[in-house]
């Protein structure tokens, strides 16, 4: 029993010393590697000073001259029941630029066919005015929800497209996105089905306007013909009592907050994708990339010793071939 622990013992002993000792070699192979490596760029030392400063000049040259990718964001406001148009015209352009398809991009944006990298769209999520819209949109929100998680259904995209803002994505290269994002939406908003309705929203809201500029006309002169006859008096008695006073004043606030929704609606049509605002040329979080001034340097260094090292073991395997 003692022999078989001892046995047992200097086994482990032997295993862990064997294992440090292959540690050990491993080491001393890197060493021996690294040391190599500096010792042939030492040997070659001029024609590597000559290639530092060649790639450093050569990654300056590129690194000023190119133009550089930029992020822009724009929220805009798709009109006349064109949410689901404006997703579909934002597909097709990417798998357009994806396909590098010239003809239709060049068509587009000109001379700067090859400067949009990529858009992306969501919706701004703003369920409080969706559903104060309408009684329909508040019924379809409960309807919706109690089958669903409240985050999944937000973040739904069916739902989604019906929210007022959305907000757009450009990838851009060059510092002058501007004309780039002007004439995407130009050209969404050449759609001819889409022009129709929007000269009849147009309309339509004008005509809204003027109906609820009368009514608000026809309840001031109520109020005024009310407190003429109070005026008066006379022994008659008051004509409006106080419950109709409030449901008369209660009626032209009503009045007035639709008035200020079709003002601002008819401000909205100027276009069936109306841009709200912008931010352009924003740095891309996250967005780190090497320097062409240090990374042009460092490939043309790779790429000398590569080639000797290539050579080094065309060289290693011919011997092996010849004493085969």
């Amino acid at each position: 029993m003692e022999k078989n622990m001892e046995n047992n013992g200097q086994s482990e002993e032997i295993d862990l010393g064997y294992f440090f000792g292959q540690i050990g070699y491993f080491f001393r192979k890197c060493v021996k590697g690294l040391f190599m490596v500096l010792a042939f760029y030492i040997k070659y030392v001029i024609i590597t000073i000559i290639l530092i400063i060649v790639g450093f000049l050569l990654g300056f040259y590129l690194d000023e001259t190119a133009k550089k990718s930029y992020i822009n964001e724009v929220i805009v406001i798709p009109n006349f029941e064109s949410a689901d148009y404006l997703y579909s015209k934002v597909e097709e352009m990417n798998s357009k630029i994806q396909l590098d398809d010239k003809d239709y991009l060049k068509d587009i944006l000109g001379k700067n066919n090859e400067l949009l990298k990529d858009i992306k769209i969501e919706p701004i999520i703003d369920i409080y005015r969706y559903i104060s819209q309408s009684d329909i949109n508040l019924r379809i929100f409960e309807a919706l929800s109690e089958n669903q998680e409240m985050d999944e259904f937000l973040e739904n995209m069916t739902t989604a497209k019906h929210y007022k803002y959305h907000k757009m994505t450009f990838s851009t290269r060059g510092e002058n996105p501007e004309a780039i994002i002007n004439a995407v939406l130009e050209n969404f908003n050449q759609n001819a089905h889409f022009k129709k309705y929007q000269i009849v929203g147009i309309e339509n809201t004008q005509f809204r306007i003027q109906e609820n500029s009368q009514m608000i006309a026809q309840v001031d002169s109520i109020i005024k013909a009310s407190i003429s006859l109070e005026k008066i008096g006379n022994g008659q008695s008051v004509v409006i009592n106080d419950n109709s006073w409030d449901r008369i004043l209660a009626k032209k606030q009503e009045f007035l907050k639709i008035r200020l929704q079709l003002l601002q609606q008819q401000i909205d049509q100027q276009n069936i994708i109306k841009k709200v605002s912008y931010s352009y040329n924003i740095t891309a979080k996250g967005d780190i990339r090497i320097s062409r001034k240090i990374l042009y340097p460092l490939l043309l260094i790779l790429l000398f010793g590569g080639i000797f090292f290539v050579r080094f073991v065309y060289i290693r395997l011919k011997k092996v071939a010849e004493y085969a």
